[in-house]
Parts: C-alpha cells; structure tokens; sequence
C-alpha cells in the first residue's frame, strides 16, 4: 500500500498525485481537526474507481481499476454547523501494453523473439529472460539448446516507471531431417 496525508486546514489546495495502473490499491489518510466531526470520501470525478474500506474514517482504501483521471473528495463536517471539502486529484497511468511474435524454433538454430508491442509512453527498458538467460533489447535473438517447453518473457519499463511483462511458453523441436531416396 502507499499512503497519501492530505492535511485539512483553512486554505484552500488541490494535490495531485499520479500513480501506474499496476499499484491499483491505494491508501489514503487525512488527519481530522476533531474525532467527532463527521468524515466523508467520495469520486466527484472519473470512472473505474472504488472505496473499498473505511468511507466515514481518517483512513480511505481505494482501488483503481481503470487507467484515467480522478477527483478525490475529503469532506470534514462539524455536527450541524459547517463542512470544509478538500479534493485530491489522481491520475492513473496506462501500464506498457506487450505483445512479441516468434519464427520456427529448433533446437541449435537462431529464435527470432519480435516486440510487437506500441505504447503512447516512451518505453525506456525492454528485458528479455528466457531460462538462465537475460536480455535487454528490443528484439531477441537466441539458440536453445535442448528440446522442449520453455518460459520467454518480456518486460517493459516506460518513462514513467510504469511497468509490465509477458511470458509465453515456447515449444523448441529437433529441426526436420533433410533426406530423399530414388528409384531406377
């Protein structure tokens, strides 16, 4: 969990927090000018979010289910008198979306390992891991060296630290036997 203060005073602010889609569970906390002032949290803006824990407290668990923009409402209410409203402005980053293609694999020949993969972000880190093996590169080119299942997975860093991977499991054969006969 990370958590955020926003301190509730007279002035009059807005904070704005940005975050990535992969840390899509945030806590939230505000420190009250008095523990019998009634508390409120509420999305006055933006889709794809959720309170999930503690609407009418100090502490606030959101999840973030979506990339996009939100508006985050404190509201602090003294008992029939007045309210003092705080917002937090949240924007979610996209994580780099990830796709690669692959040729024909045999065993002791060159795999081709293509990123197909298009992002809006800068994409500043591209790690390839294949079994004992790790790359960085934006395309992989690798001989396996025995037969069988194995892991390939790319991941993705973008400009701003957002972060994702991919693993597919490839299947690496004995390359066909050239061979022919004849008859007089």
């Amino acid at each position: 969990f990370i958590v955020f203060f926003l301190q509730v005073g007279l002035g009059c602010f807005s904070q704005t927090i940005i975050f990535c889609e992969s840390d899509s569970l945030k806590e939230f906390s505000v420190v009250s000018s008095d523990n019998s002032n009634n508390l409120q949290w509420e999305f006055v803006s933006g889709n794809g979010a959720q309170i999930i824990q503690g609407q009418s407290t100090e502490r606030v668990l959101v999840e973030f289910s979506l990339p996009g923009i939100f508006s985050l409402q404190f509201t602090e209410q003294v008992p029939n008198v007045c309210s003092t409203s705080r917002l937090i402005d949240v924007v979610v980053l996209p994580n780099p979306s990830i796709s690669f293609s692959s040729d024909q694999m045999c065993v002791n020949q060159d795999s081709r390992f293509v990123n197909t993969s298009i992002n809006q972000s800068e994409i500043v880190s591209c790690i390839w891991t294949v079994p004992n093996y790790q790359f960085e590169s934006e395309n992989l080119d690798f001989t396996f060296l025995n037969t069988g299942r194995f892991p390939v997975t790319l991941e993705m860093t973008d400009v701003n630290g957002c972060f994702n991977s991919l693993t597919k499991m490839v299947e690496i054969d004995n390359p066909p036997i050239a061979d022919f006969y004849f008859t007089p």
